[in-house]
């Protein structure tokens, strides 16, 4: 190692939370014998909501209901309830009775898009609806009564589809006590249940402090950000059913461990440590670890004992052997060909294998070694990903090599094209890994035959990924580029182009529109996946709007608004009249 090289410094914030203060919150949010007694109460009021799902009949009342059932955050308590009721409404009656109301007919359009149904999207004439209600709506906030300008400015701050569902609906709680026409019931059935998965959040963040607390990363590596509320925050968005406490798990400790990981590739470790370090996880065993500098060790360890923690978890629920599909890829034997760009491929052949897994061979240049290597790995269809035609797939393996492919383009200058970078960048993100993770976890059965009817080309992930990968660029790029990093999505587009950084902002903001279209369309695509994962994809991209709406970094500076989700959702319980607390 050169003994001039200087290790770098981003000056992150320090965390708000560390493992003193999480368990401080936490004891104060006892749960208590009041708590015990809502239980009853919230199984009473649920069933009087159930009994207003079935017995409505009015169309512009029913739409009006789930809406407010769906935004409070409650809609999982009343999946089929609300499947007969779209079912039900779904007709040209229905239609007929609201076309003279263009706040029930958008109303009714949502919904069943929401619910699966196909309908016709009109693209162009949304866009003109969008752009005439923003101009109307902008004009009407200055002349309406507070209540209402402040439902105004929640709207137009971002569309309600973008939105991560528990934030969203501790605001709503607050909103819809505000309105004349709220039903009591379903008010106080929201916030009960609002506290109840709190808890159930609060027992998930006990188990991961502990987790956090015996890594020990944040006392011998002092250099990243040490985010594990953050982390946990957006596990939250990407996965909101309360039943899924394991998937959250895993996908918090996996941000985790992404965030550290980019944090020695893009700022602390030295090239050649960077080299070792990607060495050691392609192999993914434990007989180089005494070649590692002693802060990689530890998170080395950190990083193998945790993944196979995960995948014993999925093997003793599901009875699926995940851990080939999280770890590694398997060198098979070299090739002599024609050089191409680090870890691009520059041919592939995909075909179906046997039991639950793709074979996959791919030419692969490794500089290293002066020559091509093809690898063969067993894939699994579920964390396929689709790049401009290529299937690629993220494992830890993956995750490693993405990001030290960008920590070679940095130290050797190079600007990659657009199209190039963001190929690579959808890997580093960590988007890819954590639906690929989430898969098997949320996944009731994991069978061959299952398994053999998901599609190949998963778009979902695709377009998940791009959301979340540019919406990350918008927040961080200016730190970034200001302390020394690869170049982002907006340097890429301005150094091809010529463009302005105002220009290649607003491209990247089209681009993200446009991709949520995408993602909409493939979301109402028929599939052998769950709706619960489907979800995921939408949810993941919801998870970005959340950590960096407004071109602000909700992960390295967790300031305000992410302070404020944080202990919203997780230790201030929504506050009750007393006749709830007494049931």
């Amino acid at each position: 190692m050169d003994s001039m090289e200087v290790r770098r410094s981003a000056n992150y914030h320090s965390t708000f939370w560390d493992i003193d203060s999480i368990r401080a919150l936490l004891a104060r949010s006892n749960y208590t014998a009041a708590a015990a007694l809502s239980h009853d109460h919230h199984k009473r009021l649920k069933e009087r909501v159930q009994r207003r799902l079935q017995d409505i009949t009015q169309p512009h009342h029913l739409l009006g209901l789930i809406d407010a059932v769906q935004h409070l955050g409650v809609a999982y308590q009343f999946e089929q309830e609300i499947s007969d009721a779209l079912n039900g409404l779904h007709s040209e009656n229905t239609e007929h009775a609201i076309k003279d109301s263009l706040h029930h007919t958008s109303l009714y359009f949502r919904l069943l898009r929401q619910h699966g149904c196909n309908l016709s999207s009109g693209e162009a004439i949304l866009e003109e609806a969008q752009i005439f209600s923003t101009a109307n709506l902008k004009i009407m906030m200055e002349r309406v009564e507070r209540k209402l300008a402040d439902r105004i400015e929640h709207a137009l701050e971002i569309p309600l589809y973008w939105r991560a569902s528990r934030p969203e609906a501790r605001w709503y709680i607050d909103a819809y006590e505000k309105e004349d026409g709220r039903i009591d019931d379903l008010l106080d059935f929201a916030k009960l249940d609002f506290n109840m998965v709190q808890r159930v959040f609060q027992t998930e963040l006990k188990e991961l402090s502990m987790w956090w607390e015996l890594l020990g990363l944040p006392e011998k590596m002092g250099f990243f950000r040490d985010r594990l509320l953050e982390s946990y925050l957006l596990a939250i968005a990407v996965v909101v059913e309360p039943q899924y406490s394991q998937c959250r798990i895993a996908i918090t400790k996996a941000v985790g461990l992404i965030t550290v990981m980019d944090d020695f590739y893009d700022v602390h470790g030295l090239p050649d440590e960077l080299k070792v370090f990607t060495d050691a996880v392609n192999r993914w065993d434990l007989e180089g670890i005494d070649q590692l500098p002693e802060y990689m060790k530890l998170y080395y360890l950190a990083l193998y004992n945790t993944t196979n923690e995960t995948a014993y978890i999925i093997l003793k629920e599901k009875g699926f052997n995940a851990t080939h599909y999280l770890k590694k890829l398997d060198v098979v034997y070299q090739e002599d060909g024609p050089p191409q760009s680090l870890y691009t491929v520059s041919d592939y052949s995909c075909n179906r294998g046997s039991g639950l897994f793709f074979p996959l061979c791919v030419r692969v240049w490794c500089p290293q070694e002066l020559s091509c290597v093809k690898l063969l790995s067993s894939l699994n269809v579920a964390g396929l990903l689709s790049l401009n035609g290529r299937h690629m797939y993220t494992t830890w393996a993956m995750q490693s090599n993405s990001h030290h492919r960008e920590a070679r383009w940095f130290n050797s200058g190079y600007i990659p094209k657009f199209d190039e970078y963001l190929d690579n960048a959808l890997v580093s993100v960590g988007a890819p890994l954590v639906m690929g993770l989430s898969y098997p976890m949320i996944q009731q059965h994991i069978s061959k035959e299952e398994i053999d009817l998901i599609p190949e080309d998963l778009n979902l992930l695709r377009w998940a990924s791009i959301i979340f990968r540019l919406y990350d660029d918008l927040a961080t790029s200016k730190a970034e580029q200001q302390r020394g990093d690869v170049p982002k999505s907006i340097q890429c587009y301005m150094h091809e182009t010529g463009s302005s950084e105002e220009v290649a902002r607003n491209h990247i903001r089209d681009l993200i529109s446009d991709a949520w279209k995408e993602l909409n369309a493939e979301c109402l695509k028929p599939t052998s996946l769950s709706k619960h994962y489907v979800g995921v994809a939408p949810n993941s991209a919801r998870s970005g709007v959340l950590m960096y709406h407004h071109d602000f970094d909700g992960i390295a500076d967790p300031r305000s608004r992410t302070n404020a989700h944080i202990m919203s959702i997780f230790f201030e319980p929504v506050p009750l009249k007393e006749s709830i607390n007494l049931g």
